[in-house]
């Protein structure tokens, strides 16, 4: 203190000018005063301003998931399946007419033909000349009668028939082209409102989470916002230079500022889109569909090829057009694995003859246009990858042949970086497969020279901080995994081998990155082991059968064909389909994909490559279909993975005795 000024500044030493208590820091202070007010206090209001415009981003985030409802080739679809179901139901009336009219000219014409019987038959014995001349001729002249009747009626006849005929097959491949169309349409309805739920489901889940981050935000700024309004105060206290003013300044100073213009208000959530209308058209297409397929031969002819698909029940199921990577680079061969943004397909290189590094992405909507990103480029390490995934900015290739993860832009189709995970551990390389959770990408551990159970997982958002957890920490057995896919809440990883084939499922938790629980498939059935990928459906998990080493001392074995389904949700209940009872090529199958109806499995090695996709019904786990690639193109055999887009499925070129690059399109 100084004589006639209190100083408000407490322990803090401050030399006064003169005896009045001016103080000689009083520009310091204004200085201060000014920074705080223009600077640390607009700092908390513009980053509130910034949490509020998040929320009500996260928001509209949710809201915009219905824009995956009703897409353009939906509504088109939709619009073709009305026009050709009035086109079918007009045309069945017309054929109705003309077989009616058919039936009179038949009716007709059999009336004329039985009124032959009304010629005379005369006795002409002991007739002179002259009366049998005229019995004769009048006999002619009858018959003649007959003759131009039965004839003209003939003709009309033979034209009702042809015309009855030709609106009968015309008609007859309309409602045929209405029936396939409607079944295109289901599929285009039901993969729509699935990648809405999907999306839905996600983007609420992200809210949430950015609720809780601006929160705990909005809480940090009103300590802020209430530290700098209390040294705002003291610093108007030390500025004061009237003793009973700064002390009542300073009784202020020890009440809190208000922080209510801080508050943040949890925006509504949006509600669920009503898909009412779109639900009310996959039913009537449903029950076109049902009726039409059912035990029946398809045939679907492009400009190209034809090719005939027997199927057992359900949608056509048929091939629609081949790309051959190789007419854009010679290199593009060899992928193994896949991915779609939704406008593109990637292919991820594994090896061509050598590993190498060349990622091929093609336009869904013209199903052409290759464009190549050499991963070698950025780094001569970047080859020989087995698989990878996506999130909303990037793609992500899994190393096999070495540690290093490469991500690219999806946007440009550039923008190369690399994660070394051998940085972290020496033994994080030759992974099989990966996945994500849209937050950390996981990597599924299958052999770096022996086989191995370290999964790794990374940071998404950083492109960074590697974790590990070793499996075999819980189960020695749970190494040599092929492929994985995750819940909500689990990751799950593919039994391939170990020593020897094996059925064991990995299951850890996402959120803590450990808790490993086992599922031994083999205890419901000694065949389920070798499985080579999988996928989910939300419900169960499907593995695919690939080889599990039976019937062979080496262990190397032969191809089975048992999908194995167990229940996400207590982790146990298995169930399986063995497809060769279907047909005794369905074995040997590389990785598969689902489209919300049907579980799709990718034809590789049997016993021989070959090319026969196998579909089976998710609802029921039956219903197994057949699509022989080779009948549209021998070389479509040998395939590694796939996935869908739209009403299409996309199926990965990998060996069919050496590499090769066509990619099979089926819808």
């Amino acid at each position: 203190t100084t004589t006639g000024g209190v100083l408000a500044a407490g322990t803090t030493t401050v030399v006064p000018t003169t005896t009045g208590g001016v103080l000689a820091a009083g520009t310091i202070l204004s200085s201060l005063k000014d920074e705080i007010e223009h600077t640390s206090l607009k700092k908390v209001s513009d980053d509130h301003a910034a949490s509020v415009a998040n929320l009500q981003h996260g928001r509209q985030l949710i809201e915009d998931c219905s824009q995956e409802l009703s897409t353009p080739n939906t509504v088109n679809l939709q619009t073709q399946v009305s026009s050709l179901k009035t086109a079918a139901a007009e045309c069945e009336i017309k054929v109705g007419e003309l077989l009616s009219k058919k039936s009179v000219a038949s009716v007709s014409l059999d009336t004329a033909i039985n009124s032959t019987d009304d010629i005379p038959c005369y006795d002409l014995k002991g007739f002179t000349a002259v009366e049998v001349s005229a019995k004769l001729s009048q006999i002619r002249s009858i018959v003649q009668g007959h003759e131009t009747t039965i004839s003209d009626l003939k003709g009309k006849y033979d034209d009702a028939k042809a015309d009855y005929d030709s609106n009968e097959t015309q008609c007859a491949n309309t409602t045929g082209l209405w029936k396939s169309e409607s079944c295109m349409l289901e599929g285009a309805i039901v993969t729509e409102l699935g990648v809405y739920s999907d999306c839905r489901s996600k983007k609420l889940k992200e809210f949430e989470h950015l609720w809780g981050n601006e929160t705990k935000r909005a809480a940090v700024r009103k300590k802020d916002y209430v530290a700098y309004t209390k040294i705002m105060c003291y610093i108007n206290v030390l500025s004061e230079t009237d003793a009973e003013q700064q002390q009542k300044l300073l009784n202020t100073c020890g009440q809190a500022a208000s922080t209510d213009h801080l508050d943040l208000v949890k925006p509504s959530t949006p509600a669920a889109a009503d898909t009412t209308q779109l639900e009310s058209v996959k039913q009537e297409v449903q029950d076109v569909c049902g009726v039409v397929v059912a035990a029946t031969t398809v045939t679907k002819t492009t400009t190209d090829y034809s090719t005939t698909v027997t199927t057992s029940e359900g949608c056509p199921f048929s091939a629609t057009g081949v790309l051959d990577a190789e007419d854009t680079d010679a290199d593009l061969k060899g992928f193994k694995g896949g991915f779609t943004d939704g406008t593109y397909g990637y292919l991820l290189p594994f090896n061509n003859g050598a590993y190498f590094g060349k990622v091929a992405r093609f336009d869904l909507a013209d199903f052409n246009s290759v464009a190549v990103l050499d991963l070698t480029s950025t780094d001569p390490d970047l080859k020989g990858f087995l698989g990878g995934f996506k999130d909303d900015t990037y793609g992500y290739l899994v190393p096999y042949a070495n540690g290093k993860v490469a991500r690219f832009d999806l946007a440009t189709f550039s923008n190369v970086a690399v994660l070394d995970l051998t940085g972290t551990d020496t033994d994080l390389r030759g992974f099989f497969g990966g996945f994500t959770d849209d937050t950390y990408g996981y990597l599924v551990p299958y052999g770096n020279g022996a086989k191995q159970g370290k999964v790794a997982r990374f940071d998404l958002a950083t492109f960074s901080n590697v974790a590990v957890l070793d499996l075999t920490s819980t189960d020695t057995d749970l190494k040599g995994f092929v492929g994985g896919f995750a819940d909500d809440t689990y990751g799950y990883l593919v039994p391939y081998e170990n020593r020897a084939k094996h059925g064991k499922v990995a299951r850890f938790d996402l959120a803590s990155f450990s808790s490993v629980s086992v599922l031994d498939l083999t205890s419901t059935d000694p065949d389920l082991k070798g499985f080579l990928g999988g996928f989910a459906d939300g419900t169960y998990g499907y593995l695919v059968p690939y080889n599990n080493g039976a019937g062979s001392s080496s262990g190397n074995g032969a191809a089975f064909g048992k999908v194995a389904r167990f229940d996400l949700a207590s982790f146990n209940s298995v169930a399986v389909l063995d497809l060769t009872s279907t047909d005794t090529d369905l074995k040997g199958f590389f990785g598969g994909f689902i489209d919300g109806t049907y579980g799709y499995l990718v034809p590789h090695h049997n016993g021989a490559y070959f090319g026969k996709v196998a579909r089976f019904d998710l609802a029921g786990f039956n219903n197994v279909s057949v699509l022989d690639l080779t009948s549209s193109d021998p070389d479509l055999k040998g395939l590694y993975g796939g996935f869908t887009a739209g009403t299409y499925g996309y199926l990965v070129p990998w060996s069919n005795g050496a590499p090769f690059g066509k990619v099979a399109r089926i819808t």
